[in-house]
């Protein structure tokens, strides 16, 4: 973050606020949080985000990681649990990259970290990583009567951790042509 953003702040926050979810490093438990300014959305955005293996993002005096860890890919037993009929879920994965990944050795990796900086509940929940991402884009596919999942037909990223600004852009830009495509589709 730098003086200039392409992202409207204003308009996100004068909007349907976005609820981020975080993983409270040291419960392991999910905790969901909407941001109540521009700083604080940067900050969630930040720690919805932040890998283990990285410093952690500081809110309101605890430390947070990235949502995944406990939710799975899509947090939608928090949806259901707030009382939406309808959830869509766009996702950045096309349709069976769950199932051919193997996030074993990375999951065992996070894992392995986390035990040796002494965080027991952060070592079980990189443990259960893969089965977590699959199990909810699982639940995604197998609800259509209450959840649309809207998946690219194309893989960019070439891992769960790349970081080459090119690819995610490219990864963002086509997430933005698939929203908006549904967006017309759906009479909006």
């Amino acid at each position: 973050r730098n003086d200039i953003s392409w992202l409207d702040t204003k308009a996100v926050l004068n909007g349907t606020t976005p609820t981020y979810a975080l993983t409270d490093l040291e419960s392991g438990r999910p905790v969901y949080k909407k941001p109540k300014n521009e700083d604080e959305l940067f900050n969630l955005m930040g720690a919805s985000s932040a890998l283990p293996i990285r410093k952690p993002i500081r809110v309101d005096g605890r430390e947070y990681i990235d949502g995944t860890l406990s939710v799975g890919g899509f947090p939608i037993s928090k949806a259901i649990e707030d009382g939406h009929q309808e959830i869509l879920v766009l996702s950045s994965r096309p349709n069976g990259f769950y199932k051919k990944s193997a996030f074993g050795l990375l999951s065992r990796a996070l894992a392995l970290h986390a035990s040796f900086k002494g965080q027991p509940s952060l070592s079980k929940l990189c443990l259960q990583y893969g089965s977590r991402l699959k199990e909810s884009n699982e639940t995604a596919r197998n609800n259509s009567e209450k959840i649309e999942l809207v998946e690219p037909d194309k893989q960019i990223l070439v891992s769960i951790l790349d970081c080459n600004k090119k690819r995610l852009n490219a990864t963002v830009d086509l997430g933005s042509e698939y929203a908006k495509k549904w967006l017309v589709e759906h009479g909006y």
